[in-house]
This record gives structure tokens, C-alpha cells and sequence, in this order.
């Protein structure tokens, strides 16, 4: 967790070899029509944007989406995902840091489908509803203790035929 404001802000400075690996996992993952895309770990919100782009422009994921980020740090990718799912869509981003998330509610504020929380792999809105197609995880889950009830609560979160999607450093 971020003890400060400061340290949450110069998050969003050394994150690109995250957004950059995550890019890749993305670009080699089939997605369809009709899913919603979890993204647990967004780091700072630029990857979950990039993802939704990759939708918009082929055409496997649309408009009107909606997405939790969970992990979204603060909030690049998360905004770029509102930007993509576009008016219709929503995006839900939930990161356990009060300051990451403080910071992603200043600097995304403009985004009117884009919302921040406080939240993490056992408290998430959705949790447990079949509410999402897609459980997108950019390194964070080799923080979560109990990876047991992290993947529990994702599965019990997707809808019929969803999937999760991750990438993580084996510390």
C-alpha cells in the first residue's frame, strides 16, 4: 500500500514494463462479442484502456461493455477501458490503496463512465453475480495471499463460458 499520495502518484511513472507485458498477453488473447472484461491488477488504468481498444478496432469486444478493473492503481488503463466501452459501457475500477485510488479519481474525473472504489480480489462490486465475461489480472496476483479465494470469487464473478486472464511475476 502507498504510504502517501506522492508514492501512489510515482506509481504511475514506473509502470510500463506492466503496461507493456500486459499489452502482449492482450494482443494473443482471443476475446468475443458480448464479453465484459475484468481487469484485476490494471496497475495504472493504461492497459485496461489498451485492451478495449483492441475491441473497438477488430471488433471482438464492443461498445457498451461493462468492465471492473480490479487492482487499477490509478486509473490510466481504467480510463482508457471507459473510453473504449464509450457512453453505453461502464467501468467499475476498485484498487485497495485509498491514495491510488484518491489520485485516479483526480486526474480521470472528466470520465463520466468511470467510477473508483476502494476494493480487492474479496470485496468487489459484482462479486459472485456472474457479472463478467472476461477476469483481466495485470500483475497483482502474486500479491494476493489467498489466490484460492481470489480465483474462487473471479469464477463465481464470470458469466457462463467467461475467462480470466492474467499475468504475474512468480516472486
Amino acid at each position: 500500500m502507498s504510504k502517501s499520495k506522492d508514492v501512489a502518484k510515482s506509481y504511475q511513472h514506473v509502470s510500463l514494463f506492466q503496461r507493456e507485458e500486459g499489452k502482449k498477453l492482450i494482443d494473443d488473447v482471443e476475446i468475443h462479442r458480448g464479453h465484459v472484461i475484468l481487469d484485476l491488477g490494471c496497475g495504472t488504468g493504461e492497459l485496461s484502456a489498451y485492451l478495449y481498444e483492441l475491441v473497438r478496432q477488430d471488433g471482438r469486444i464492443h461498445r457498451g461493455h461493462v468492465i471492473l478493473d480490479l487492482g487499477c492503481g490509478t486509473g490510466e488503463l481504467s480510463a482508457y477501458l471507459s473510453e473504449l466501452v464509450g457512453q453505453d459501457g461502464r467501468v467499475v475500477a476498485v484498487d485497495p490503496d485509498s491514495y491510488r485510488v484518491e489520485v485516479a479519481r483526480e486526474s480521470q474525473r472528466e470520465e463520466k463512465n468511470l467510477t473508483f472504489q476502494e476494493g480487492s480480489s474479496t470485496s468487489f462490486p459484482g462479486m459472485g453475480s456472474e457479472t463478467y465475461d472476461i477476469v483481466f489480472s495485470n500483475f497483482v496476483l502474486h500479491w494476493i495471499r489467498d489466490k484460492e479465494e481470489a480465483f474462487k470469487n473471479m469464477f463465481q464473478s464470470l458469466k457462463p463460458a467467461g475467462k480470466i486472464v492474467l499475468i504475474y511475476n512468480d516472486r
